[in-house]
């Protein structure tokens, strides 16, 4: 699994922050968008990204405006 981390401008300019995890091998099958509930962050839900990775998947998590 290789993960990676970065940022992105909502609309307005504001910049977000935002984790992807991908498969190691080759393409991903699909893509899972991991949103966050309230008063968490995108680094609290590893058991999605862990598990699915290994089965071919690339996880994507956008923190939320907090």
């Amino acid at each position: 699994m290789r993960h990676e981390e970065s940022y992105f401008s909502a609309p307005d300019g504001l910049r977000l922050y935002y984790q992807r995890w991908l498969p190691d091998a080759g393409m991903s099958r699909a893509v899972i968008v991991m949103i966050h509930g309230d008063f968490a962050q995108s680094g609290w839900y590893m058991n999605l990204p862990i598990h699915e990775t290994l089965r071919g998947y690339a996880i994507y998590a956008p923190d939320r405006r907090g």
